[in-house]
């Protein structure tokens, strides 16, 4: 990958309006994410991962009914 896909692709999301194209961090749950992230493959083959959002967080727990 080089720097002209990179700006393609950041190109292609600022025209579309997307979400996470922006530079910078969008707030989810009062916690920071950065908006663009890249990752190599030594560095997933580390073990390295991105920084995303706990979607579990997105909704709240609703009590649980217990049968009599």
């Amino acid at each position: 990958m080089n720097i002209q896909v990179l700006r393609a692709l950041r190109g292609v999301l600022d025209n579309e309006d997307a979400l996470m194209a922006e530079a910078g961090d969008l707030e989810v749950n009062g916690f920071p994410y950065p908006r663009m992230q890249l990752l190599s493959i030594p560095e997933i083959l580390e073990g390295k991962r991105f920084s995303l959002p706990n979607i579990a967080e997105r909704h709240e727990l609703q009590p649980r009914l217990v049968s009599a």
